[in-house]
Order: structure tokens, then C-alpha cells, then sequence
């Protein structure tokens, strides 16, 4: 399926730590699949560890070793540092997956900017979490990055709420769902 002038769009969504975005992403990514609406899934890397409970669906859980020899071999397209941690985006996986389908990718604000500079058709899109404790209220270096991050101005062109009680989930992943649809689908 392409888009009506052709070129594939990067979604690209934002939220503190603990709003919801990766479950909003995931979501929305399988719906939209669902209906043959074809979009993929960019994960970003980072050198952070795993936290308990969490899947490999967002990141590639990388070393600095792996990173030393990516950025050797000129294949970091964008990367960040939030407290000890990187986190960016391998040029071989963005376009690989760019040549062939839409994307969807949960970032840093740092990404909007760089994404848009060299020349990708990128969508922006923020998380903003109602009714609940984010994580940066209880664990204080993410609440320091949150801060940091918080600084970059991105201009969004969607703002979706994510109310953590019944039915606000899924109320957000429709919001997500229609916008990515105008862009995604031939009429």
C-alpha cells in the first residue's frame, strides 16, 4: 500500500517516561496491521539495560562495544545521551525499513529535528498521560532526563491523551489509529 504521493512517513511519538507510549505504539502498530494498513515498527537501540517486565519490542538492547562499531562503520543515523545511557537510530535499519513500509517509533524529542533535517517525511507525535503516577515520579533519574528533554521545542502535529483508567488506552490507540490512517490509506 503506498501514500498518495509515494513517499513513506515516519511517525515518530513522545512521551515522559511512564506514560504509556510503547504499549500505545504497539497497539496501534497491530490494529493498523490488522486492517492492511502496512506500517513496521523501527526500534531504537540503547545501551541501557533491560528493565524487569519489558520485551525487545521498542529496543535493541545494545553494548558500547556494538556502538563503537557502528559509529566506525558510519551506520548511526541519530544518537542520544539520557544519563549514562544511549539511545539513536542504525541508518541501515531506518532506511531498510523506510524502502519498504510506513514506521512508528517511540523517541526522545532529541530524534524530531534530525529526522526532519535529513529529508524524512516524519510525523510528530506526543503522549500526554492523565489520571496516573509517571515514572518519573518515582524514580529520579528519569525524572531528571524528563526535565532535560522537556527544553527541545517540537512543533507536534498530534497531541493524544492517555487516560490510565478503563477505556483510556484504548480510546488513545483510536485517536493514534485514525491519524496514521489519513496518511497510510489510498481513497
Amino acid at each position: 500500500m503506498e501514500r498518495r504521493d509515494g513517499k513513506n512517513i515516519i511517525f515518530l511519538v513522545t512521551a515522559p517516561s511512564g506514560a504509556g507510549k510503547t504499549h500505545l505504539v504497539t497497539c496501534a502498530v497491530q490494529e493498523l496491521n490488522a486492517e492492511k494498513t502496512i506500517i513496521q515498527r523501527v526500534r531504537s537501540f540503547t545501551t541501557r539495560n533491560k528493565r524487569i517486565g519489558e520485551t525487545d519490542d521498542a529496543y535493541d538492547f545494545q553494548s558500547i562495544g556494538w556502538l563503537i562499531a557502528q559509529k566506525e562503520a558510519d551506520n548511526i543515523f541519530e544518537m542520544n545521551q539520557l544519563g549514562d545511557n544511549f539511545y539513536g537510530h542504525t541508518k541501515s535499519q531506518l532506511n531498510e525499513t523506510l524502502r519498504m513500509t510506513h514506521a512508528i517509533n517511540d523517541v526522545s524529542e532529541h530524534a524530531h529535528q534530525t529526522f526532519k533535517d535529513a529529508g524524512y517525511e516524519v510525523r510528530s507525535i506526543l503522549i500526554v498521560p492523565k489520571d496516573t503516577v509517571l515514572a518519573r515520579d518515582i524514580e529520579p533519574a528519569r525524572a531528571r532526563d524528563d526535565d532535560a528533554r522537556r527544553e527541545i521545542h517540537v512543533p507536534y502535529d498530534l497531541i493524544v491523551e492517555n487516560h490510565f483508567r478503563i477505556g483510556g488506552a484504548e480510546q488513545a490507540v483510536k485517536t493514534l489509529v485514525e491519524y496514521i490512517r489519513q496518511f497510510t490509506l489510498i481513497e
